[in-house]
Formats: C-alpha cells, structure tokens, sequence
C-alpha cells in the first residue's frame, strides 16, 4: 500500500510514523512541512516550505491522487489534526483520529471515553486519512537524512 506520511521535521514524531507506515511500506514517502533537515531515509521527500498555507491542502490533495498514494499518516498535534480534516474532504476519504493500533489488513484501533474503551474500525481500501495518536507506536531511531 502506497503510504505517505506527513509531518514537520520533528525526530520523534516522524520516528512514531515512519513505525505506522512501515506496516504497509519498507520506505514510505515523506512531505516535511516547515524547515529543518529531514532525519531519516525515504522513498521521496518533498518539502512545503510554510505549515499552514491556505492552499496547502488543495496542494497536498494533488500530489496525493496524483502519485497514487493510498494512506496518509499525519501525527494527533495540533498541525496534523489541522491538516488532516481539510485534506480528507479534499480527497474524498475517510478519516480516523488518534489511532492507537494498526494491523496490515486495515483494521484500525482507536480509543474512545478517556481510554475507557477501544473502538476497532475495518477499512477496506484507500485513500485513507489517519492521524497517529502520541506515543501509542515505538519511535524508530532515523538514520540518516533525506534531501527534500
């Protein structure tokens, strides 16, 4: 499953990612929102220079339907969960916030009343929105850097 993941370049938050997308792709793809050198290494990288354009999901829509990308992994911040409503619409997709558990045939865990209970979601294909809840995935440590 083609996966992209965007995110600033923040370490440890693009570590928890690179963990979620790896379920479905050995090298996903990368936007890093925002300056900073890219920790990591990627399939390709792209950079969007400013973190909360106007036309910024539009653009990122595009470049979305038009590389085929069929889940999009965005952390629970403040920015991700910003972005990732807009971008959904966009597209036309479903999305799930602050996930706490993937598995390779889509099914989707996420918690609800304070922790108190877990809702599992099946999702059958993409393209999917989701946003990563902080903590839930073990960061990988990022080797490397990505020229985006």
């Amino acid at each position: 499953m083609k996966t992209l993941i965007i995110e600033t370049a923040n370490a440890k938050l693009l570590g928890e990612l690179v963990t979620a997308a790896r379920i479905f792709s050995p090298t996903p793809d990368v936007v890093v929102l925002g300056a900073g050198e890219l920790p990591g290494s990627y399939g390709k990288g792209y950079r969007v220079p400013d973190t909360l354009g106007a036309n910024l999901g539009t653009g990122l829509a595009d470049l979305i339907k038009s590389e085929g990308y069929e889940l999009i992994l965005l952390s629970a911040t403040a920015i991700g969960s910003g972005l990732a409503g807009p971008l959904a619409v966009s597209l036309g997709a479903p999305i799930l916030s602050e996930v706490t558990a993937i598995t390779p045939d889509l099914t989707i865990e996420r918690s609800l009343y304070g922790s108190k209970a877990v809702a599992r979601y099946k999702v059958e294909s993409g393209p999917l929105v989701l946003t990563i809840k902080r903590k839930y995935f073990e960061a990988v440590v990022l080797e490397g850097t990505t020229r985006p």
